[in-house]
């Protein structure tokens, strides 16, 4: 968890890098030992983050993790994306501004991914915005979201921080 006003980085075993907005909550769950090829379990439970896959640092190496976001399942081959959790008002977090559908959003920056409910999949387009509203919805592109979606609690000020700060390839930690 990230409180209000900090951000954290996230080096995955596999060498991806995950960057926790303020206010955000991610869960690891490592697979069972009898399968240790099995990927990552890593899922966004609120707020936001930027994921950078391992094929963008190295390509000689593979992503081996889903991102569970809200509802929603992402799969990514060297992609660097955006995702936000907006839950619904009273839904344990910071409730969704009045303009914002509570949900799953995602924006591909780079790189290819897809986007997943259940059997309902669509590939990412980059800098499109997706949304995934609930269990059983099907992925759809939105027009536009307010710029605080993928900020998360933007609370932090000054040179270097703001949506893409925190993360940079190559980082380690």
């Amino acid at each position: 968890m990230t409180p209000p006003g900090a951000i954290s980085q996230i080096k995955l075993p596999d060498g991806s890098l995950i960057g926790m907005r303020p206010d955000s909550e991610l869960k690891l769950s490592p697979p069972p030992q009898a399968n240790a090829a099995a990927p990552l379990g890593v899922a966004l439970v609120r707020g936001a983050a930027r994921v950078i896959g391992v094929e963008l640092i190295d390509s000689k190496k593979v992503s081996n993790f889903q991102l569970q976001s809200g509802p929603a399942v992402l799969t990514l081959k060297g992609a660097d994306l955006e995702s936000a959790v907006i839950l619904p008002p009273g839904g344990g977090g910071k409730p969704a501004p009045s303009t914002t559908a509570p949900g799953s959003y995602q924006r591909l920056l780079v790189g290819s991914a897809s986007v997943g409910n259940g059997p309902l999949t669509e590939a990412l387009v980059p800098r499109q915005v997706s949304f995934v509203g609930g269990a059983n919805t099907a992925p759809v592109a939105v027009a536009s979201v307010p710029p605080t979606v993928f900020a998360a609690n933007r609370t932090l000020s000054g040179p270097g921080v703001g949506a893409d700060a925190g993360l940079r390839l190559g980082a380690t930690g």
